[in-house]
């Protein structure tokens, strides 16, 4: 049997903060968050008070979450228990979404997970599936295995850690509009807070009512299998990401920069528009508009 060491108070402060540190370098290294684009977004700014309200919001969470881990480690086995459950369950999800999509979650992908079907989030959930949030967890758990404290806490300081998260995350909106970097299980509290405070639910809009109207699906039979199918009318719409129109050869631009569209474009298979103007300088916004004819303001 695994009998752990017994420390106090300053050694607990201690071992939090090496495991911060290390899942600090860890994130950076091998998830791949990306602080430094943030940094010199925050260097370049021209506007010194923002820059000085940032750092000092990025500072507090980040000693916020190594007040979560102090909790952690020093409290009682079942809320260990509770402590690891949350932190598996948030590095799980924002590591995830970092393998998918080279960021974190948002409040946006909530209302997009909940609107999605059964089979979409079983289709693509592997996509999120990211292995390396097993190391993170494996070493909080031997901490909790190897280490407890003198004095050990329970649910007040369970709830404290965990209230000081959603606090602060619900007020740091207020202070300063960008989404700054964070630990993940800091920017998992973040997104939920968010959600919860100004997402459809907040606003009297369920996931089936994110525009303020009923949303239904339509159920369409499955077709056969691609060999035997033949639809009547097949279309397919190319969207270039970052393209600038009047370089594009189909365009009329001199150099040749889209030879395959322009040879679909000679027989008559491709379609285009020309240079049109975008529904949202946001991507995600732009494509919603393109396929459900909505405006930007609809969602």
């Amino acid at each position: 049997m695994i009998r752990p060491f017994t420390i106090d108070d300053l050694k607990i402060r201690r071992l939090a903060f090496g495991y911060v540190l290390f899942l600090f370098v860890f994130e950076i290294y091998v998830v791949r968050v990306n602080y430094s684009d943030y940094f010199v977004y925050l260097l370049d700014s021209e506007n010194q008070f923002f820059l000085a309200i940032a750092v000092i919001c990025i500072l507090i969470s980040f000693y916020i979450f190594y007040h979560f881990i102090i909790s952690a480690l020093s409290s009682l086995w079942p809320y260990k228990v509770l402590y690891f459950l949350i932190f598996a369950l948030s590095i799980f999800v924002e590591y995830g979404y970092q393998k998918a999509l080279g960021r974190f979650s948002d409040k946006l992908d909530i209302e997009t997970a909940i609107e999605t079907t059964t089979e979409q989030r079983t289709a693509s959930i592997w996509m999120y599936v990211n292995l390396k949030a097993i190391i993170p967890c494996l070493v909080l758990l031997l901490l909790f295995i190897f280490f407890r404290s003198e004095k050990s806490r329970g649910l007040k300081q369970f709830l404290v850690a965990n209230v000081l998260l959603i606090l602060s995350f619900a007020i740091f909106p207020f202070v300063v509009d960008q989404k700054f970097p964070t630990f993940a299980t800091a920017a998992f509290f973040r997104t939920n807070t968010d959600f919860l405070i100004r997402g459809p639910v907040a606003n009297g809009k369920w996931a089936s009512d994110l525009t303020g109207a009923a949303v239904t699906r339509r159920q369409i039979p499955k077709p056969p299998l691609a060999e035997n199918y033949r639809p009547g009318n097949n279309i397919i719409i190319v969207v270039g990401e970052s393209v600038r129109g009047d370089h594009l050869s189909l365009n009329g631009y001199a150099r040749e920069t889209t030879p395959l569209l322009d040879r679909l474009a000679r027989e008559n298979i491709l379609h285009n528009w020309g240079i049109a103007t975008a529904a949202s300088t946001g991507s995600r916004f732009t494509y919603s508009a393109l396929i459900t004819g909505l405006t930007s303001d609809d969602f």
